[in-house]
């Protein structure tokens, strides 16, 4: 204020100096320029005074005034932070009447909306809010969202991860989605509780998002109506570029129809789907089909209890994707076998054609031989397969190569 208050002066200084040198033409312009500089730092301390008179009249703590002030006397800032502030749906409700130009406490009721003073300093608009570990719960999200909608927030992203909203705050994500003429390009709604039900009616209405690409709903508890609900939407879906859905429950039917859309998707380039506990061979073997055809270039498949026998399913497919370049298999119990196999397999992509990828097998327990499991460095012994696993028909591939390298001989081999 002391620094407005100066520049004030001196600009007061430069309209008499104009006056008596007779420039009253150009003293007039800036002497117009004067009031209304005076009369924008006016409405943004009006919405500042708005905030903390609500936040009293609330009974809740001026948490956030100092981001918010900066936010609104800043001319290039396109970016707000609330990240844990400890907010409850009242001190969201005290923003969202700033953004709204409305004192709900009484004071001035010629306020200037948020966005229509930013309009008339041209400065950019609110295109990047973060309400990260804020307990606003349902109620917030919806008034959060409906806030942004009437007074055409032009959001590009939103990060309202840890806010408590539950299944009913995943609807009011659902209404932001389906804003139209919204520009949302990043949605990170993790650790919410936002139910099965929650995460499926969200994924239901990605596809009609036109400018989303990003999204992460980790933490969610995803399961068996959330897999069906990805399978139509990744099949639809041509802008999503990142999805993140780690530490949910996709695993079992729920997977298999998660990797069926996956099959069915040409957008995706990267996918986080570590902490689901879909190692077993029904869910590898659908994934492992998917990559037939699918774009991803990174996936993090991090502590999902694959074993070695999902390994050489997915060391096959492997062979038949040229566009996967990094997986994370951290964490799993991959033994040295699986290992082996992944690593043999890394390089050889679609039609033989070399493919530089990159293959984290932290903590796989690669010191650790599994029992009767194919060792390819030790393949003698007797095995039983099944030809409808497709582990057990890589196991078969890898022994007949063996034999037609010379390296090995077959016998006794009995089909039944």
């Amino acid at each position: 204020e002391a620094l407005q208050a100066k520049a004030g002066g001196r600009m007061a200084e430069v309209w008499n100096v104009m006056q008596q040198m007779r420039f009253t033409g150009l003293a007039k312009a800036l002497n117009s320029w004067m009031m209304g500089h005076r009369a924008v730092c006016e409405a943004k301390e009006a919405l500042m005074d708005a905030f903390h008179n609500m936040c009293v009249l609330f009974k809740v703590p001026t948490a956030g005034s100092s981001s918010l002030d900066k936010f609104i006397f800043s001319n290039t800032a396109d970016a707000l932070s609330l990240k844990g502030l400890n907010w409850n749906p009242s001190n969201l409700k005290a923003f969202v009447n700033v953004l709204r130009g409305v004192d709900l406490a009484g004071g001035d009721h010629s306020m200037v909306p948020l966005m229509r003073l930013r309009e008339r300093c041209d400065a950019p608009f609110l295109q990047h809010l973060i309400i990260e570990s804020n307990p606003i719960e349902a109620e917030g999200a919806r008034m959060l969202v409906e806030g942004i909608v009437e007074c055409g927030v032009p959001l590009k992203s939103l990060d309202i991860a840890e806010c408590r909203l539950g299944e009913a705050g995943a609807y009011a994500l659902v209404d932001l989605l389906c804003a139209p003429d919204l520009p949302l390009e990043t949605l990170v709604a993790d650790s919410n509780q936002l139910g099965d039900g929650g995460v499926a009616a969200i994924v239901d209405v990605v596809a009609s998002a036109a400018h989303l690409s990003r999204l992460s709903l980790r933490k969610n508890t995803a399961g068996k109506a959330s897999g069906k609900s990805f399978k139509h939407m990744l099949g639809e879906t041509e802008t999503l570029v990142v999805l993140d859905v780690a530490w949910n429950e996709l695993r079992g039917d729920a997977a298999v129809h998660f990797c069926e859309g996956l099959a069915n998707n040409r957008s995706l380039k990267e996918l986080n789907l570590s902490w689901n506990a879909m190692g077993d061979s029904k869910c590898m073997a659908a994934l492992a089909t998917a990559l037939h055809d699918c774009n991803v270039e990174a996936m993090d498949l991090s502590e999902n209890r694959i074993g070695p026998k999902a390994c050489f399913v997915f060391a096959n497919a492997l062979q038949h994707n040229a566009a996967l370049k990094g997986v994370r298999f951290d964490g799993n119990p991959i033994t040295m076998q699986g290992g082996r196999e992944l690593l043999r397999c890394a390089l050889h992509g679609k039609d033989g054609k070399e493919v530089m990828r990159s293959i984290s097998l932290e903590n796989c327990a690669m010191g650790t031989v599994a029992p009767s499991v194919f060792n390819p460095a030790e393949p003698a012994g007797s095995y039983v397969l099944d030809m409808t696993d497709n582990g057990s028909a890589r196991i078969l591939r890898n022994l007949i190569k063996l034999t037609h390298e010379g390296a090995g001989e077959l016998r006794g081999a009995v089909l039944v």
